[in-house]
């Protein structure tokens, strides 16, 4: 089974139990959006991308019937005609193989909402993905690509040979387990603090940080001081404050997902599926203030051997029984936090985006951000035209709200290196789902 397939299973398998499955980029306009030419844009954007015309089955990636896509363009048509409530938007969930996977929404003359079935695709394919509908609303001739569905062979990374690749993914896990310990489900930092998930999920805040230009140069300085990538400065930031919260424990877990189509040869835009891969750190209490530096800095070593691609991949090479797996995916979205180690006992996930420099974005959007159901606390970082945005996410049935966004503002005051107030001023909900 290959790594698109793991993800894809894996969003497949929790969704009812997150009570979401998207990804979703909230996109502000530089101009009020012209619903009409917005609803064209993605009839083109849905008739030129076969990957957007996928259902998951159990044999693969297959067409949906030619009526059944042509309803469902008529009908997001038929939205766009109206702006529509925030909390409607975001909240909405629809099932994997209902309808189609990408939906839009107004929410205000200048806002746009993106959503994308995370089994579909990652988050690089969401924004080519808006990249596209942006040329087709401009009216400029899309770039056609083609790929093979239902892509089931195991593939290798372009250039790495697999011995290699395994060699390098056995040590990662070896070394990690050995440095997690026996007691990796009580050092870890757990904002949780051992909730069990809600059945069918507890709704979620998200919000976000829009930093200037001024304020996105020290995150940048910080990083090169550092000798770290924005990513990895972000992990250290969360690593520090999340070890200050929680004193009397030692070890913190960083889930880092990193798209992977590249490796296996594809196109995030064109093939179907999660091509996400992760990169697992683990942080650890020191007497040293540059030592979470340090350890970050190695950690993300292993991407040079690309272990994000290679641990799943043999997690697919030892599966063969697709629903087993899925049974497995489903287990432990039921267990809480500290059930998860040593493994998935997440303090919190990271993803940067980084600089986005598609033509079409930068000439419609101020800003852009995103975020995805997870049942961590999640950060995602995102640069457009100089300035960074910064937005979090947490599972309300795991996480106090007001704990975590004072962890966010002590992370966003680090990384620009100003004051706790200044980062806290900075802070806007986006939306916050109560329901469950």
């Amino acid at each position: 089974m290959d790594i698109g397939r793991i993800g894809s299973l894996f969003v497949h398998s929790v969704e009812t139990r997150l009570g979401g499955n998207a990804i979703r980029l909230t996109a502000e306009f530089h101009t009020p959006i012209d619903p009409a030419r917005l609803a064209r844009a993605f009839r083109d954007l849905i008739t030129s991308t076969a990957s957007l015309r996928q259902r998951l089955d159990p044999d693969g990636w297959t067409p949906m019937r030619a009526d059944d896509v042509q309803t469902a363009v008529n009908e997001q048509a038929e939205l766009l005609t109206t702006v529509v409530d925030a909390s409607d938007a975001y909240s909405e969930y629809r099932p994997t193989n209902v309808g189609l996977p990408i939906r839009l929404a107004i929410i205000a003359p200048c806002r746009l909402v993106l959503s994308l079935n995370h089994a579909v695709g990652n988050g690089k394919a969401a924004f080519a993905h808006l990249e596209a509908l942006l040329r087709a609303y401009d009216g400029a001739e899309r770039e056609r690509e083609s790929v093979a569905l239902s892509p089931r062979a195991a593939r290798s990374p372009r250039g790495v040979h697999r011995a290699a690749g395994v060699t390098a993914a056995a040590w990662y896990l070896i070394g990690f387990v050995a440095r997690a310990g026996l007691g990796a489900a009580r050092t870890t930092v757990d904002l949780s603090r051992g909730r069990m998930p809600a059945p069918d999920g507890g709704g979620c805040a998200v919000w976000t940080y829009h930093l200037d230009a001024e304020d996105t140069g020290r995150v940048l300085a910080g990083a090169k001081a550092a000798g770290l990538t924005v990513t990895g400065r972000l992990c250290q930031a969360m690593s520090e404050v999340l070890l200050g919260a929680q004193p009397d424990r030692s070890r913190v877990c960083i889930s880092v997902p990193t798209d992977v189509t590249a490796l296996a040869g594809l196109s995030a835009a064109a093939a179907p599926g999660n091509f996400t891969g992760s990169l697992i750190l683990q942080v650890f209490r020191s007497a040293d203030p540059a030592s979470v530096a340090s350890q970050v800095r190695r950690a993300f070593r292993w991407t040079t051997r690309n272990v994000h691609y290679w641990v799943p991949w043999l997690v697919g090479q030892l599966t063969r029984q697709e629903a087993r797996l899925a049974g497995r995916f489903l287990a432990q979205a039921r267990r809480p936090i500290p059930a998860r180690a040593p493994f998935e006992n997440y303090s919190c996930a990271v993803s940067s985006v980084g600089v986005i420099t598609g033509p079409m974005t930068r000439r419609y959007l101020t800003t852009v951000s995103a975020h995805t159901w997870t049942q961590t606390i999640m950060v995602c970082a995102i640069t457009l035209d100089g300035r960074m945005t910064l937005e979090a996410s947490m599972p309300r049935d795991l996480y106090d709200p007001a704990e975590v966004a004072a962890v966010t503002d002590m992370v966003v005051a680090r990384l620009a290196d100003r004051t706790l107030g200044h980062a806290a001023g900075l802070r806007r909900p986006l939306f916050d789902d109560r329901a469950g």
